[in-house]
C-alpha cells in the first residue's frame, strides 16, 4: 500500500514538473559552432597563424580575464583594415589562442557566408530572429549609434555569443564572435 501511494506521488510530481518547466525556459536565438569562424580564424586559433595571415597588428593592447579564478593577461591585436583579434595565453610558454574575433570589413566570412555589407535577412532565415539588444543594455558609443539607426542582435552557442550591428538598410556592419567560458 505504501509502495503505490509512493509511487502515484512521484508520477504526480513528474507530471506537474514536466507541464511547469516549459514555462520556466527562455528561448534565445542560437546559432551553430561552426559559425564562429570569419575567414581562418577560428576559436582556438593559434595568434600566430593570425600574425601569418594578416601580419603584425597596426596596434595591439592588453585585458584581465578572469577565468576559474585565475586572473590571465590576454592581448588584443588591432589591425587598421577593421579586423581585431583577441587571445588568451595557452600552457606552452609563449603560445596564445583566440578567443573572440571583431570585424568592421568585408571579406572575412562566416562558412554560412555572413559578413559585413551581406544582408542581415541572410542569418535570420538561416538561424531565426535574433535577440536585439536592448538600447539600455548598449555601451555608450553604441546608443550613439542605435540613435543614428542601427540595431544590435545576438545568438549564442552555450557560453558563447555571436553579435551584429546592423545599419538601417538592413546590412550587417559589424560581425563579432566572442567565446564563453
Amino acid at each position: 500500500m505504501k509502495k503505490s501511494f509512493w509511487a502515484r506521488v512521484l508520477l504526480i510530481l513528474t507530471l506537474c514538473l514536466s507541464f511547469a518547466l516549459p514555462g520556466f525556459c527562455l528561448k534565445i536565438p542560437t546559432i551553430t559552432y561552426e559559425e564562429f569562424q570569419l575567414g581562418p580564424i577560428k576559436p582556438g586559433t593559434a595568434l600566430t597563424a593570425v600574425v601569418a595571415e594578416f601580419g603584425q597588428p597596426d596596434r595591439q593592447s592588453s585585458f584581465l580575464h578572469k577565468s576559474y579564478g585565475k586572473k590571465l593577461k590576454g592581448v588584443t591585436y588591432l589591425y587598421n583594415n577593421g579586423l581585431s583579434v583577441s587571445a588568451l595565453p595557452t600552457r606552452i610558454k609563449g603560445g596564445s589562442t583566440v578567443i573572440s574575433v571583431a570585424c568592421t570589413r568585408s571579406g572575412l566570412a562566416t562558412p554560412s557566408g555572413f559578413e559585413v555589407g551581406k544582408p542581415f535577412s541572410l542569418v535570420t532565415d538561416k538561424y531565426g530572429p535574433a535577440d536585439q539588444i536592448p538600447k539600455e543594455a548598449l555601451a555608450t558609443a553604441q546608443k550613439l549609434e542605435a540613435a543614428q539607426g542601427y540595431s544590435f542582435y545576438i545568438y549564442t552557442y552555450g557560453p558563447s555569443v555571436m553579435s551584429f550591428k546592423v545599419d538601417p538598410a538592413g546590412l550587417i556592419q559589424e560581425l563579432d564572435w566572442m567565446m564563453g567560458a
